[in-house]
């Protein structure tokens, strides 16, 4: 079973739960993104790969 683009639309447009749903994940997608720059600096830093006035 394949969902083609429109449908997925067409989904978004009729059901408040699917809208829900796909703003929440927007929102852990965002949030995890924002969160996953710190812990990836963070690393180098402590392993003293790079000074942290270089990362």
């Amino acid at each position: 079973m394949s969902v083609t683009f429109p449908q997925i639309v067409d989904l978004l447009v009729k059901s408040d739960l699917i809208k829900l749903t796909f703003f929440l994940l927007i929102g852990a997608i965002i949030v995890n993104g924002a969160t996953d720059a710190a812990n990836a600096i963070a690393g180098v830093v402590s392993t003293r790969t790079l000074k942290p006035s270089h990362a």
